[in-house]
């Protein structure tokens, strides 16, 4: 199939929002977005519309893949191929693509996550380099949250405050979409909570409230204070009766996985993050 590659700044913002829909029709998970949606996805993680690509068949879009920049990381911020074209090794070539620009960048590593069940996606990343670090969780809560036992309080806090205490909480680095850099470009918006106070916090959660439901960006605590987040949660959770709950990308090791895991929230989702080092990555040609 003759195939071109262009930079992703060449096409036009409906035709990026047609491609990237279309790459991901029928997907594991229902996945579309619109203008907004698309550009806040891009902004918020630092996604390079120069050094992400499209790949194009005969004039048309048949897939793309999207770049993230930070420092010397990269970071595929969705990969996709147009229904009518997969399995004809477009996303092998889009990857290569994506990799030997990260190369030319000098990046030393590229990252990504893929859903657990994807198979085909996982087997195409492992065979051009990537090794799977650690397994990430999406988790959503349950219809009821058991009452919090102990009196401590879900006190709000600025942005911030927050933010410090996003770096000073995760002592390894947290997946990209919840790293300190997306977070520090979030919406005005964006509530944030401590516990035990202000004064002495030992944990923190991190989202937007949008009538019953509450999108949780980020949630940390001490490395003993497990307890502490539990029960900051159940306050949260307490003080808006009857919202539903989610967090995206939770690694299975954090404080945070088990904390909601033990308030009974459910895994609906998993996914590996994977992650490429470039040193040895062939240039084409």
């Amino acid at each position: 199939m003759e195939l071109e590659t262009r930079p992703a700044s060449d096409v036009s913002t409906d035709a990026l929002v047609d491609a990237f829909n279309n790459g991901y029709s029928g997907y594991t998970i229902p996945v579309h977005v619109n203008e907004h949606e698309l550009r806040h996805h891009i902004e918020q993680n630092d996604i390079d519309l120069n050094q992400s690509r499209v790949a194009v068949h005969q004039g048309k879009i048949v897939g793309v893949v999207l770049l993230g920049l930070r420092d010397t990381t990269g970071w595929i911020g969705g990969l996709g191929v147009h229904p009518d074209y997969r399995r004809h090794g477009i996303g092998t070539v889009l990857m290569k693509a994506a990799l030997e620009t990260a190369q030319a960048l000098k990046l030393s590593t590229v990252q990504l996550e893929v859903i657990d069940s994807n198979t085909a996606a996982y087997v195409l990343y492992q065979q051009l380099g990537f090794a799977a670090t650690r397994k990430l969780l999406v988790l959503s809560s349950p219809p009821q949250l058991p009452a919090a036992a102990e009196a401590m309080n879900a006190a709000p806090t600025t942005l911030a405050d927050a933010l410090q205490l996003h770096q000073r909480f995760h002592t390894s680095p947290p997946p990209w979409q919840r790293a300190h850099r997306s977070l520090s470009q979030v919406s005005e918006t964006v509530r944030a909570w401590v516990s035990p106070d202000v004064n002495q916090p030992q944990a923190y959660a991190l989202g937007y409230v949008t009538g019953s439901s509450i999108h949780f960006l980020d949630m940390a605590c001490a490395s003993d204070q497990t307890a502490t987040l539990q029960t900051l949660i159940q306050h949260i959770m307490a003080q808006h009766d009857g919202s539903t709950a989610r967090i995206i990308n939770v690694g299975e090791d954090e404080p945070a996985a088990s904390a909601l895991l033990n308030l009974g929230w459910q895994t609906i989702l998993a996914q590996y993050e994977m992650h490429h080092p470039l040193v040895s990555f062939p240039h084409s040609g």
